[in-house]
C-alpha cells in the first residue's frame, strides 16, 4: 500500500469536501442594510420602499429581516428592481420570498426577468388572490460572464413584498466533487490492494 498516494487523495477529498456549498452572487439580497443599496430602480418607483418584513397574521413563512415593497403608481405603469453581478458559464440556482398584500387586477404582473428572458415559473400574473410567502426557486443556464437579474412589477392598488433574493451555484455540483474525490480515494486502494 503506497502511504504517499493515500494521503494525497484523502488530502484532496479532504480540500473538495471542504468548499463552501455554494457562493451568493447577488449583493443584498434580503436588503439588510435598510436600502436598495446594490440594486437599481427604474420606471415607476413611486411607492418602492424598504421596511420590516410584513407577515399577514398565521403567516407560518414570512422570512425574518428587511424586504423591499414593490408598487406602481398605478396598473398601467411598469417598474423594475434591477442587478447586473458577475457569474461566468454554468448552472446557477436563483430563489426568493414573494408575497402579494392584496389580490391582482387583470393588469397587475410581476415578472423575473434573467438576462432579458422571462422565466415563467417565477411570475404571477394578474388576476390572481392576495397569497402569503411564497418561495420561488429555479435553475437557470447562464453562458456569458455576467447575468442581468431583474424584476418588472404593475400593481396599483397594492405591493408586491420581496426578500431573501439570491443566485447560488446548486448543491449538486459540490456533491459531485465530493463523491469524484471519494472514488478516488476507493480506487487507489483498490490498485494498492491488487498490486500487494
Amino acid at each position: 500500500m503506497n502511504v504517499r498516494l493515500m494521503l494525497a487523495a484523502l488530502a484532496v477529498s479532504g480540500v473538495v469536501a471542504a468548499q463552501p456549498a455554494s457562493a451568493e452572487f447577488v449583493d443584498n439580497g434580503n436588503f439588510a442594510n435598510g436600502t436598495t443599496a446594490g440594486w437599481t430602480l427604474t420606471g415607476d418607483t413611486s411607492f418602492d420602499t424598504v421596511s420590516h418584513v410584513i407577515a399577514f397574521p398565521g403567516d407560518r413563512n414570512a422570512p425574518v429581516g428587511n424586504e423591499i415593497q414593490l408598487a406602481t403608481n398605478d396598473s398601467t405603469t411598469e417598474g423594475q428592481l434591477k442587478q447586473t453581478f458577475a457569474t461566468g458559464p454554468g448552472t446557477y440556482a436563483i430563489s426568493f420570498a414573494l408575497q402579494s398584500e392584496d389580490a391582482l387586477t387583470a393588469l397587475d404582473h410581476f415578472t423575473t426577468k434573467i438576462d432579458g428572458v422571462t422565466i415563467s415559473p417565477l411570475s404571477v400574473t394578474g388576476g390572481t388572490s392576495a397569497f402569503d410567502w411564497t418561495t420561488y426557486t429555479f435553475q437557470f443556464t447562464e453562458t456569458g460572464s455576467d447575468t442581468d437579474l431583474e424584476f418588472d412589477i404593475t400593481d396599483g392598488p397594492s405591493f408586491f413584498d420581496l426578500t431573501d433574493i439570491s443566485v447560488e451555484l446548486p448543491e449538486p455540483a459540490s456533491w459531485a466533487l465530493t463523491l469524484a474525490g471519494l472514488a478516488a480515494l476507493v480506487l487507489i486502494r483498490r490498485r494498492n490492494a491488487t498490486a500487494a
